[in-house]
Formats: structure tokens, sequence, C-alpha cells
């Protein structure tokens, strides 16, 4: 990281930078630090964090004096503000709102030292790379590329929510799909039932005689089915493979006769089976898994 030309740099607060890290460490970097020390009680902070802190007190008090002057020199009837008012109020959410805000967050404090830590470097290499450039570099260059990536952010998570709607309907489209298909064809038959007790109708037909129509049963569908998708794309940790996993458990727990239900005990049960995650850990699990290893041929 380019070094600053003094000590003073990196706890600048002033809107301009003439030293010769092209504004890489001014500013932002004293916030970052005052905030690190502040955080830390006063008998245990190190002699860095010790005058980081005394630095931070009388950078904070004077913007609050500053605030606090401009605040009382304002009449009622101003519309537009001064420049010493503009600067006092800036300064004083700079170094007053944002530092008290980042001791209240340090995990978001220590991700945007990352972030401060690779514009340093960035202006070390520009600078390095480019020499002379120094106050086209200064020229609010960093902070036009964070307000410019900032919109470009905004329009990403307006375009990702996008795509999480239509990708949830899609998936609920094609459960709703799935779903009516099996349940037109299964009858809800076990292999072992007698003949005499066997239904011989449809799961799909004894819905509709019963009043649950086609539209209830795809509009219960997408609300539920878009519900999960949209949570699990909005879990970073969650894979697909973890949510799969976790539905096919769900399946097994909610559905009261897998052995009559072929959906639930193909797509299932035989690959929870198969992967070992059930019928592992008791022996008499094992002795009843193996009736099952087979493919289910019967009728439905």
């Amino acid at each position: 990281m380019v070094k600053c030309s003094s000590s003073s740099c990196q706890h600048a607060t002033g809107n301009g930078c003439v030293c010769a890290c092209g504004h890489g460490n001014h500013g932002a970097k004293a916030r970052l630090r005052w905030a690190v020390a502040l955080r830390v009680p006063a008998g245990q902070r190190t002699s860095q964090q010790e005058n980081d802190s005394t630095i931070a007190a009388e950078q904070r008090c004077k913007a609050r004096i500053a605030l606090t002057k401009q605040s009382e020199s304002l009449r009622l009837s101003r519309t537009d503000p001064r420049r010493h008012d503009a600067n006092a109020f800036f300064e004083a959410n700079r170094s007053l709102e944002i530092v008290d805000w980042l001791i209240e967050h340090p995990t978001e404090l220590e991700q945007m030292q990352w972030i401060a830590d690779q514009i340093g470097d960035s202006a070390e290499t520009l600078l390095t790379q480019h020499k002379g450039k120094h106050h086209r570099v200064a020229d609010h260059l960093w902070c036009d590329i964070l307000a410019a990536l900032a919109v470009i952010l905004e329009k990403a998570l307006k375009t990702k929510d996008k795509i999480v709607d239509l990708v949830a309907s899609e998936v609920a489209d094609g459960v709703w799909r799935l779903l009516k298909s099996q349940r037109n064809k299964e009858l809800g038959n076990a292999p072992c039932q007698k003949p005499q007790t066997r239904n011989t109708t449809s799961r799909l037909s004894r819905d509709i005689s019963k009043g649950l129509d086609e539209r209830i049963l795809k509009k219960t569908i997408q609300v539920l089915v878009e519900k999960i998708i949209k949570h699990f794309t909005s879990d970073p940790v969650m894979s697909i493979e973890n949510l799969l996993l976790q539905i096919r458990l769900l399946a097994l727990l909610f559905c009261p006769d897998p052995y009559a239900h072929r959906a639930v005990w193909n797509h299932c049960m035989i690959p929870l089976l198969k992967e070992r995650i059930i019928a592992e850990s008791l022996k008499e699990l094992q002795t009843l898994k193996r009736l099952f290893d087979q493919k289910w041929t019967w009728p439905l």
C-alpha cells in the first residue's frame, strides 16, 4: 500500500488529499480505525489503539462542536445549506453517526476494513504504474467507483428478485404439473393390499369429487413452493443437495403411508435408502431393509 506522506493522512477528515496515497488511505481508513479502537475498553487497548482512540475523541469532538455551531447559526428562513453547513453535516455523519454504527456492527466493520485495504492496494498499483496521476486519482476516483458499484448492485438486487420470482414460479408450475400427473395415475394402493379393498379411482378424481378442484390445488402448490424456493435462494449457505435431502426426509415424516404412495417411495424413500441416510443405525432396520431393495413394480 502506498505510504502516506504524513502520519495524519489516515486520520484525515477534510475533503482534499495532497499526499502520495491518492486518497487511497485518506478519510475512510481513519474512521474504520477509530471504530476498531473505540470498541476496545480503555484499559485493554494497544498503544496504537490508544493513539487512534485519542485522535478519534479529538476529531469527533470537533465534529460535534462544528455541528452545534452551524445548527445554532441557522435562521428559520434559510432554505439552502451554506458550505459550512454542509461540511459540518457530512463530517458529523461520517465521524459520529457512521463510526457509532461501525462500533455496534463488528462484522460489517471487519468487512469494510478489507474493502478499504483493497482500495489502498489499488491506489498503490495505479500510482506505481502511472506516475504523475495523483491529482486525477485523488479527484473522487475511489468514491466514484464505489458509487457506481452501489448502482450496479442495486440493479443486480432488483434483477435477482425478478429471477428468484421467475425461478420460484417455474418450479411451482413444474411441481403442479408433476403432481397432477401423478395423482391422476395413482390409485393409492399398497402392493400387499387385497383386491376387494383396492381403490379403483385416482387420487385426483377423488380430489375433484370432494370439491378440491385443480384451481385450488394449483394455488396451494404455487404459494407453498414459491415460499420454499425463495427462502432457499435467500440463504447463501443452503445447497440444492441439502435442500433436496431435507425435502425427502420431510416427505417421509408427513406421509401417513409411504408404502401406499408410489411417488414418495420412488423419489424419497429409495434414494434415502441408497444414500444410506436412513435404516442404518439399528440391526432390526438392516434386517428389514433388504426386503425393500427392489424396484417397486407392482400395480398402483
